[in-house]
């Protein structure tokens, strides 16, 4: 009877304390609110494409009527997140001025990674393209695979996402960063020497200098034809466990670079071993917002 009595009173228990619990959820949401975060949703005329605009704002953004450095992220269905987080936390502990951050994306996250394949890519790739039809099901992609949109991504960047963000927050046009990573990096690349002047820092992230038979030392090689100076800062960072290939192709460019003797050129090159081409996202694009704010 007493073993009885102690099994309804547990029952009991159990019961009115799982009651309380779920007493307590007021609200189920679908999606997380992040402090100081605005969204805006542009359909391009250059690209034929709705964009995602994600927007991270300084804490005390509406309590002052200062200019903000602007640092712009693309292909930030996935980055976003990961650099708005961590910017913040560095914030925190004074390793970095407040910005406003601009993340690019997609607004149909379905579409995500066909879109990017175009966007992002300066020309069409006919290796890149076989392999990828040849690839497992999981990572095979359909006979139609759109590549070489860079240059009308970079004209929807230019023409209508720069002049809408500047016209709704208060942005320090003398300090432009764009950050990119994988096929980001690229056309970080792509910018970096035949727009120059749209940024004036690049942070790229183990950029995909194979594409296309490496045609972005093409671009370098050209840049150099044409100028004698390239007053940027640029951070390039690849993963210790990423190829031999894809560090290779890396070291070339920033050995190209400095021996290009660029009076005003500000590069810097980082290799974080023990880490892939995924997981050294954070670390890649933190310590690049390090070396553009550093103040040394």
């Amino acid at each position: 009877m007493k073993s009885l009595l102690r099994s309804l009173v547990l029952v009991t228990v159990t019961l009115l304390t799982q009651s309380h619990v779920f007493s307590q959820v007021l609200e189920t949401r679908d999606f997380v609110s992040i402090r100081d975060t605005a969204q805006h949703v542009i359909r391009s005329r250059n690209v034929d494409e709705t964009f995602r605009i994600d927007v991270g704002l300084p804490y005390n953004y509406s309590e002052t009527d200062l200019s903000y450095p602007v640092v712009y992220v693309v292909d930030a269905n996935g980055t976003f997140p990961i650099v708005l987080g961590n910017l913040r936390s560095l914030q925190l502990l004074g390793e970095l001025p407040e910005v406003i951050l601009i993340g690019i994306g997609y607004n149909d996250p379905n579409e995500r990674f066909s879109s990017r394949n175009r966007d992002l890519t300066p020309t069409n790739d006919p290796v890149w393209g076989e392999n990828r039809r040849r690839a497992p099901p999981r990572y095979a992609m359909a006979e139609d695979i759109s590549t070489g949109g860079a240059e009308a991504y970079f004209n929807f960047i230019e023409e209508e996402v720069k002049p809408y963000i500047s016209q709704t927050y208060r942005t320090d046009e003398s300090s432009r960063t764009i950050t990119g990573y994988s096929f980001g990096g690229l056309f970080g690349l792509y910018v970096l020497f035949n727009h120059s002047d749209s940024f004036d820092n690049y942070v790229l992230g183990s950029p995909s200098i194979y594409w296309d038979s490496r045609v972005s030392l093409s671009y370098e090689q050209n840049y150099a034809d044409r100028e004698n100076d390239l007053s940027k800062q640029v951070f390039i960072a690849m993963g210790g466990n990423e190829s031999d290939e894809v560090r290779g192709n890396a070291e070339d460019l920033y050995n190209r670079l400095v021996s290009r003797s660029y009076p005003r050129l500000e590069i810097e090159y980082n290799v974080y071993e023990g880490e892939t081409h995924l997981s050294g996202i954070g670390v890649m694009l933190n310590n690049g917002l390090r070396f553009i704010f550093s103040e040394d």
